[in-house]
């Protein structure tokens, strides 16, 4: 369905409106020839839609084609993207431990003279404004 082509033949509805008219026309004003240009309305109306409808078909088709499009640049970024994604992971030199510990934070000492949650003193004077 990549390469829709739209017909540029008459419709068949268009056709067969020519002939119920050509044979309305043969006849003596009437019903029978009311009724006649009547069902060569609703085909004439008949192909306008389908003409409506191939238009349609031709513009999903060139959306098909677009997305296709699209969809095979994202691919080709990807894989562009790839060889420096594994040159980012790979530009560490060492072992994978040496890596992850690089990653680590570190961790803050508890000490008495730095003043982290075990200084009860510092606490107490803070509190008492001293």
């Amino acid at each position: 369905m990549a390469h829709m082509q739209i017909s540029t033949e008459t419709s068949t509805w268009l056709l067969q409106a020519k002939e119920f008219l050509d044979e309305a026309r043969r006849l003596r004003p009437g019903p029978a020839r009311n009724e006649l240009r009547q069902v060569a309305k609703v085909l004439r109306e008949l192909a306008k839609l389908e003409a409506h409808v191939a238009v349609l078909f031709r513009d999903a088709a060139n959306l098909n084609l677009q997305l296709c499009e699209l969809k095979r640049l994202r691919d080709r970024v990807r894989q562009a993207q790839r060889p420096a994604r594994k040159s980012q992971r790979t530009s560490l030199t060492g072992t994978r431990e040496e890596w992850l510990a690089a990653r680590r934070h570190p961790k803050p000492s508890r000490s008495l003279s730095s003043g982290g949650a075990f200084a009860p003193t510092r606490w107490l004077c803070a509190r008492h404004g001293h």
